[in-house]
């Protein structure tokens, strides 16, 4: 065995000679050759350069060359010398055996060694390496993984030249290698060219002409040089790819790991070594560099793709001929094919791919770099990217020289940018303008952008002359006044056209009519007037004002129609929009238009003094709109009468005067609104009339309660404005309900409700004003019951008094919340006359049939018996007042009708006038009828109700209850009456027979028990209270009820004269069901004649029985009637007032006294009134005759 132990050195492979140097004793003594398998299977760390010289020495060409191929591919080799010791050792023994297996493939293959090799079919090498024997293809195999190690190896040591000189043998050494293995020499072994360490390592490039490297050198590495400026400097970090890695990944792989990591000195180099393996990876390389390396240092590392004269992408340099080593690599070691390879790209696709990084580049906000990008690629003669590099500078211009905010400058990307229409982003460029560099932003930024889109659409064969302006007035037409405001100073006339952001003096007027009438801002008129002054002002000479004012009406009433909300338009329009308009008016128009505007802006600022801001296109939309104006002018008084001001204050008015002179301002004010001559140069209230004017004035002066302030406005209105006194009261009237029905209570002495009483002293005196005045307190007298809402639970509130729709209610409201409401007749009676009833008698009826049901209900007999006979005497009063008016217009009938032939002769005035007054006389009457016919319902109703109340025990009372219910009631409900008359009645035959039992057994009453206890011992219809002390109270019940039998009797006696039959076998049309009744209540002799009252013993009365038969007897119907009217009229009297007597009383009334065993002669004449009223009026109602008749 040879004692030549090859090994890496700084100038080549090792001499024997140097091997033997390096070798100790101690090592040579252990050292023993290892077989293949021992040698693959020893672990990293035990492999060293000695066992590795001594192994690979000793075995056969082929085995060692398979033996360092599998060692190189295995990973194991991590140093640059154990990886030179297996190279030189391969290449030196293996390159007989290479040389033959090298002559057999070439005879195969019929080609010579130099070539050409770059059409050689990849079928025909794989036919001919498969037709070599197995040692041949070994061979083949194992050399070309050799040679390509060897050239790995040299470009990891170009590339990092430190870590190939000072590493240490990672797997590590022996205890005894470590120490020396001559160590008598002092060498060490694990850094043989210690003493050549200062020196530089010089190596040669292959492809550089006059190497200066020995011929040994070359022959036994030709593959080991390279130019020094493939040195990456030195670093104290590692290689970012371990040596391992580098020799047995496929270089592609490793350039993609250097790229990962941004090692672009190392890629650069390695670029330069392996052209030919990495350009077809070019692309994916690059796209694996991070997205943060500039890419001025790409360039620098000519890792960026070109394009050259011919419109390809530029190659890389390689050599120029293809070798017999080149091929058998990539036959051995293909390309990995997870890695896009791509051939040589033309002029579009290599746009596209530059296009395709920069949206990489994109997602990450990467501006400068994107910019930078596009800026390498144009130097790179890249085509196509011209309209991204504008896009990209001024989108910097936008993220850098705007002064957006982070989250505004996140929101921007180039494809933001692309996406975005010019409105955008101009809105963005002055998203962060002031008023003070809203001009300089437009020139800087602005207008660039304008001129970039222009200069494209030219480009784009679509040229478009207006297209800066029309984008400057959009971006104008957006701002918000106050930064419009500088735009316009900035373009005023006075300037030099140059030196104007808008140089046409009617796209001004135009652009400032659309942004103030566009502008949603209310309280910026100061603004607003600053931009009115910035506008121009034309000489109208020689131009039509009529036409000209006719087009401006036109336009401002279109405008005026636009602008208004709708259903289907609820936006308000943009300045944009209104810019349409403006756009064809000419100068004049223009002019006039500034001049309304003019107009518009005094008003919208004296609004606003009154804290009324309104925006003032609403001034142009109710231009000719008096009712959106008279509101407006209601809530500027109103705001008056919260406290605005109005520019007035305390210290400038001394105080006192202050709001004579607040009001008198805001009249002036109004005024002013109002305006006069031109309907479309008059103000903000120009539509609305003086009088209205007046009214909303002074309605919000009363509102507010200054009430001396009132009457001096007053007085100055009606001296220069005609305020007349109707129009005063209606002011007045008006704000005293608006006030009440404002008001939280009743109450007349505080408040609001204050305020609405006072109120109406400012008017003079009048019913209307009286009227409402009696309602005030008639709400106040009402909130003092506390009377109860019926829908709320809650005290009633004045609002509910107002709209209760029958105020009525709000008596019964009172009673049902009073209990002794009822015995205050008059103060109810007067509520009701202030609650609007003054002189109605229907009501007057009305409220004491309600003050008779609340007696009613509290057993206060005697107080609803009074109430009763009150509504009774109102329904007697009513009726009469309706029979004279009747006789009156009869009367009056009869004379037209007399003297109808001479007026008609006459002429037509006279039955003109006739006619006017009979239709009023006939108009009263109805009035009358109607109210007649209503009061007395009520009253008929009530003294039914209380005449058969059972615990009323005054059968007297009753019984006159129930005559006064006969008398009023209509004829169809009699039959609602008679029912009770006769329970009654029967009642009164009951006591009547008690008390002849109690004579018949001696028991008797004086005369002084029933005077004093009469009421005691009254005694109710059914039996109630009977027993025991009934006395002469019961005889005179019997009298009353007997008086009302014989007036039965004779009703239905003179029914069966007349044909009227009751429902019991007669039909009776007017009876109805009294036939019935008087049938029980009565008996009929044969002879027709109707019998007498039943006559007690001892008491005959031949005067009595002759008047009976009288008036029941055969003669004229109007003989019985006039003998029935002058009783009536008698018993009515006699009821009333108790003076007259009757003059049907044929009877007298000393025998019905003494049978009554003493009772008094006028309780006596009380029932026996009573009782024949109530007949005579039954009967002349079921005769058919006229209420006048009767009453």
């Amino acid at each position: 065995m040879s004692s030549r132990v090859p090994s890496a050195g700084p100038d080549g492979p090792l001499l024997p000679e140097d091997i033997d140097v390096a070798m100790t004793d101690e090592t040579q003594r252990s050292a023993r050759p290892l077989g293949k398998a021992e040698l693959l299977a020893l672990p990293p760390h035990d492999l060293t350069p000695s066992i590795l010289a001594i192994s690979l020495d000793s075995m056969r060409e082929t085995d060692l060359l398979l033996s360092a191929g599998e060692l190189l591919r295995s990973g194991k080799v991590a140093d640059t010398r154990l990886a030179r010791v297996i190279v030189d050792i391969a290449m030196d023994k293996g390159c007989a055996a290479w040389t033959e297996a090298e002559a057999s493939l070439l005879a195969r293959l019929g080609r010579e060694r130099a070539g050409p090799w770059e059409d050689l079919p990849a079928g025909e090498l794989s036919k001919a390496i498969g037709g070599l024997n197995e040692d041949a293809q070994v061979v083949l195999q194992s050399w070309t993984a050799v040679q390509v190690a060897s050239q790995r190896l040299a470009s990891f040591e170009a590339i990092w030249p430190s870590s190939s000189s000072s590493t240490r043998v990672e797997q590590g050494t022996s205890h005894d290698e470590a120490s020396g293995v001559e160590g008598g020499e002092g060498v060490e072994v694990d850094d043989p060219w210690a003493e050549d360490q200062a020196e530089a390592i010089e190596l040669d490039d292959p492809w550089e002409t006059g190497s200066t490297r020995s011929t040994r050198s070359a022959r036994s590495h030709p593959a080991a040089a390279d130019h020094s400026s493939d040195t990456v400097p030195t670093s104290s970090q590692p290689p970012p790819v371990p040596l391992s890695k580098f020799l047995t990944e496929p270089i592609p792989v490793v350039a993609l790991e250097l790229a990962s990591s941004a090692s672009l000195e190392a890629l650069s180099a390695l670029r330069r070594r392996h052209p030919a393996e990495l350009f077809p990876c070019r692309l994916s390389i690059l796209e694996t560099i991070p997205a943060w390396v500039p890419p001025a240092e790409l360039h620098s590392a000519v890792l960026l793709p070109s394009v050259d004269e011919d419109g390809h992408e530029t190659k890389w340099p390689t050599d120029s001929t293809l070798t017999l080593n080149d091929i058998l690599r990539d036959y051995f070691s293909p390309p990995p094919p997870d890695v896009a390879s791509r051939n040589l790209l033309t002029a579009e696709e290599l746009s596209t791919w530059y296009e395709g990084r920069l949206s990489s580049l994109d997602k990450m906000g990467l501006l400068d770099l994107q910019l930078g990008w596009v800026q390498h690629a144009a130097s790179l003669s890249v085509p196509s990217l011209d309209s991204i590099g504008e896009d990209l500078s001024l989108l910097s211009r936008l993220v850098y020289d705007s002064d957006l905010t982070p989250a505004q400058q996140s929101r921007w990307t180039l494809h933001s940018w692309r996406s975005s229409s010019p409105s955008d982003i101009v809105s963005a460029y002055l998203s962060n303008s002031t008023s003070d560099s809203i001009v300089p932003d437009i020139r800087r930024l602005v207008m660039p952008y304008l001129y970039v889109l222009e200069s494209r659409a030219e480009r784009s064969g679509q040229p478009d002359a207006d297209l800066v302006n029309r984008l400057l007035y959009e971006v104008i037409l957006g701002l918000p006044l106050h930064l419009a405001l500088p735009v316009f100073e900035a373009s005023k006339a006075t300037l030099p056209k140059s030196e104007r952001v808008v140089a046409d003096d009617m796209a001004v007027a135009r652009l400032a009519l659309a942004c103030l009438y566009g502008s949603d801002q209310r309280n910026v008129w100061a603004t607003m007037s600053s931009i009115f002054e910035c506008l121009p002002v034309w000489e109208l000479s020689g131009a039509n004002p009529e036409d000209d004012s006719e087009l401006t009406s036109t336009t401002l009433d279109s405008i005026a129609a636009f602008v208004r909300p709708s259903v289907t338009s609820p936006k308000p329009p943009r300045a944009k929009d209104l810019f349409v308009f403006f756009k064809p008016l000419p100068f004049a128009s223009l002019s006039r238009a500034l001049d309304i505007l003019d107009v518009h802006l005094e008003s919208g600022e004296a609004l606003a003094r009154w804290d009324v801001p309104v925006q003032l296109r609403f001034l142009l939309q109710s231009a000719r709109d008096a009712r959106e104006q008279a509101e407006l002018a209601e809530k500027m008084v109103r705001r008056a009468t919260a406290g605005a001001s109005g520019g007035i204050t305390a210290s400038s008015r001394g105080g006192a005067g202050t709001e004579e002179a607040r009001w008198s301002r805001l009249w002036d004010d109004m005024i002013k609104l109002n305006g006069s001559g031109d309907a479309l140069l008059r103000g903000a209230f120009g539509m609305i009339r003086g009088d209205e004017m007046m009214r909303i004035y002074l309605g919000g002066l009363l509102r507010s309660g200054k009430f001396d302030v009132a009457r001096k406005m007053v007085r100055r209105l009606e001296a220069e404005h005609g305020l007349s006194t109707h129009l005063l009261e209606e002011i007045v009237l008006d704000t005293s309900r608006e006030l009440y029905e404002n008001a939280e209570n009743g109450n007349i002495h505080t408040g609001e409700m204050k305020l609405a009483y006072d109120c109406l002293t400012i008017a003079p005196a009048s019913p209307a004003t009286h009227k409402e005045r009696e309602f005030i307190e008639a709400t106040s007298r009402l909130t003092s019951f506390s009377v109860t809402s019926p829908r709320s639970g809650g005290l009633m509130s004045p609002v509910e008094i107002r709209h209760t729709k029958n105020k009525l209610d709000l008596v019964r409201l009172v009673l049902r919340s009073s209990k002794d409401a009822y015995k205050h007749d008059e103060l109810m009676l007067d509520l009701a006359d202030k609650l609007g009833y003054r002189g109605d008698p229907v009501a007057r009826g009305e409220v004491l049939g309600i003050l008779a049901e609340s007696a009613t209900l509290a057993g206060e007999w005697d107080a609803a018996y009074d109430h009763v006979q009150g509504a009774v005497e109102v329904a007697r009063d009513v009726h009469k007042r309706l029979g004279r008016e009747k006789r009156r217009s009869a009367g009056a009938d009869s004379d037209r009708r007399a003297h109808a032939p001479v007026h008609g002769h006459a002429g037509e005035a006279g039955p003109s006038g006739s006619a006017s007054g009979a239709s009023h006389s006939h108009s009263h009457a109805s009035t009358l009828q109607a109210e007649d016919v209503r009061v007395r319902d009520v009253a008929w109703r009530t003294a039914l109700s209380l005449g058969t109340q059972q615990d009323f025990s005054d059968v007297a009372r009753r019984q006159t209850l129930l005559g006064w219910a006969v008398e009023l009631a209509p004829a169809s409900h009699l039959h609602e009456i008679l029912p009770a008359w006769r329970s009654l009645e029967d009642g009164a035959h009951r006591l009547s027979a008690a008390a002849k039992r109690r004579r018949v057994a001696g028991i008797t009453t004086s005369h002084a028990r029933n005077r004093s206890g009469g009421s005691a011992g009254s005694i109710g219809v059914g039996g109630r209270g009977a027993g025991a002390g009934a006395g002469a109270g019961a005889e005179e019940r019997v009298l009353g009820s007997r008086t009302a039998a014989r007036a039965a009797r004779m009703a239905r006696d003179l029914g069966d004269r007349w044909g009227i039959h009751s429902p019991l076998g007669i039909s009776s049309p007017r009876l109805g069901g009294l036939g019935a009744a008087l049938a029980r209540t009565a008996s009929r002799d044969s002879t027709g004649s109707t019998r007498s009252t039943r006559e007690r013993p001892g008491s005959t009365d031949p005067t009595t029985r002759s008047t009976a038969a009288a008036e029941s007897g055969s003669g004229s119907g109007s003989a019985r009637w006039d003998r029935v009217e002058a009783a009536g009229e008698g018993a009515g009297a006699g009821a009333g007032a108790g003076t007259t007597r009757s003059s049907l009383e044929g009877e007298t009334d000393r025998p019905i006294a003494a049978a009554l065993g003493g009772l008094g002669e006028d309780d006596v004449e009380r029932v026996r009134r009573g009782a024949r009223r109530a007949l005579v009026k039954g009967v002349g109602w079921l005769l058919g005759a006229e209420e006048s008749e009767i009453a």
